[in-house]
């Protein structure tokens, strides 16, 4: 993904609103509280080069959180696939 990204996170207004609570819980662990910020930034269309900058962490972590799955007909398509494999032994 490049620094300007053009990839557009979406998120319900449930989802803002839970990320926006974990950014601000008292208790809530630091690492997910910086994946929080970063979806909620990404959500907001920062690139990633300004979420970056602004919270003082790498451009990989930012590209690490930002990922969007590939989806089909709107629908997150799996990580995975199986590839069938014949070999034969001579």
């Amino acid at each position: 993904m490049s620094p300007t990204s053009t990839d557009q996170i979406t998120l319900t207004g449930s989802q803002r609103r839970e990320l926006t609570r974990l950014t601000r819980a008292a208790r809530t662990e630091q690492r997910l509280v910086m994946r929080a910020a970063i979806v909620l930034a990404a959500a907001a269309g920062q690139a990633n080069t300004q979420i970056a900058r602004r919270l003082q962490i790498s451009e990989d972590t930012v590209r690490k959180w930002r990922y969007v799955p590939g989806k089909r007909a709107g629908v997150p398509e799996a990580m995975w696939f199986n590839v069938p494999i014949h070999f034969v032994l001579e």
